[in-house]
């Protein structure tokens, strides 16, 4: 008799443990056949970008998982209402941008790094939408490997013009990415936040 309640009990534990796997599978999005982040896909905004008025700026890849010394990613940068005039254009965005990246560093600190300065302005052409490039500027980059500090964390890859007449900054666009190191050499990257399923 014992026997039998025993292998009842067993069999209902295997059974109740078999439709919790089952609800968190279909709890579950989709896996994206790309990585993307930022305004190349509008329509899962919510939590991988900030909304600008003026500057857009994303990442995509083919790949999910790099080698840390090699994050290399295609990045966008697009001016998406430049004015009529050029000298609007100046005092709106200045002559040069820079590319920062924040990101939490070794001690659990929030840290920025100025990434890349560019000395020419974000108004001209090749800044902008058209039939053969819709996203704007394109450009590999590599990550540095400081960013990868911890075993996993946000990074906030942001374009940021600099006013030419006072010398003030005007917040461009941003792009959100997440990222778990699968290994010491290894990192995942994802445009959104890894969801803890309890399962």
């Amino acid at each position: 008799m014992k026997k039998k309640i025993l292998a009842m009990t067993l069999l209902l534990a295997i059974m109740a443990s078999m439709l919790v796997f089952a609800a968190c599978k279909d709890d579950e999005p989709d896996e994206p056949k790309k990585l993307l982040g930022g305004f190349l896909s509008p329509e899962q905004s919510e939590g991988n970008s900030i909304i600008a008025p003026f500057i857009s700026c994303a990442y995509e890849s083919d790949r999910f998982v790099f080698d840390i010394d090699d994050v290399t990613l295609t990045f966008y940068i697009m001016l998406n209402a430049p004015s009529d005039t050029e000298e609007d254009n100046r005092l709106l965005f200045g002559d040069s941008y820079f590319i920062d990246l924040l990101y939490t560093n070794s001690e659990g600190q929030d840290d920025r790094m100025y990434w890349k300065t560019v000395d020419e302005p974000i108004y001209s052409e090749k800044y902008l939408s058209t039939d053969e490039h819709p996203y704007g500027y394109e450009t590999e980059m590599t990550l540095p490997k400081e960013v990868f500090a911890q075993d996993s964390g946000e990074i906030v890859f942001g374009v940021i013009t600099v006013l030419s007449t006072d010398g003030s900054w005007l917040n461009g666009g941003f792009a959100i990415m997440y990222y778990t190191k699968e290994s010491e050499g290894t990192v995942r990257l994802s445009a959104y936040k890894p969801i803890d399923w309890g399962c």
